[in-house]
């Protein structure tokens, strides 16, 4: 009895350390999100990027954290981080009304659910921007 109980013990702590099938379909899915609304906000935004080398010292790197409607449209947005440099605080305006000329993010668009994505802005000092997960996909560095 007592080794049927430590079996079940220690297969209940293995079931709950495994992803599940929804969890990794969560990940895909907000990879997607992160990627598809990234590749929106540079197409919507063509003064405002840059497509050299990112420099080794940037301006200000804002995060957000987002929130899309079923509708496409924003309902949320949370600054996750501030820049550092005092001088660079209006990067974070320029960064949500980057992302707001997007809207509605029709790739977004689902069935009824809101959906969630994170976006790191890259700025250089003359105010224009990469996004983290495109800069990645060049393979610059």
């Amino acid at each position: 009895m007592k080794f049927i109980l430590q079996v079940t013990c220690v297969l209940i702590v293995f079931l709950l350390q495994t992803p599940t099938w929804a969890e990794d379909s969560q990940n895909n899915n907000q990879d997607h999100n992160t990627i598809s609304s990234a590749q929106q906000i540079t197409k919507a935004n063509p003064d405002g990027i840059y497509w050299d080398r990112t420099p080794d010292v940037l301006f200000a790197i804002p995060i957000f954290k987002v929130t899309v409607g079923a509708d496409g449209f924003i309902e949320n947005i949370i600054v996750l981080r501030k820049p550092i440099n005092p001088d660079a605080i209006d990067t974070i305006d320029l960064a949500i009304s980057a992302m707001k000329k997007v809207q509605p993010f029709k790739s977004l668009i689902t069935n009824g659910e809101s959906v969630e994505f994170v976006q790191t802005f890259l700025f250089r000092d003359d105010r224009r921007f990469k996004l983290r997960v495109l800069d990645e996909a060049q393979n610059f560095k």
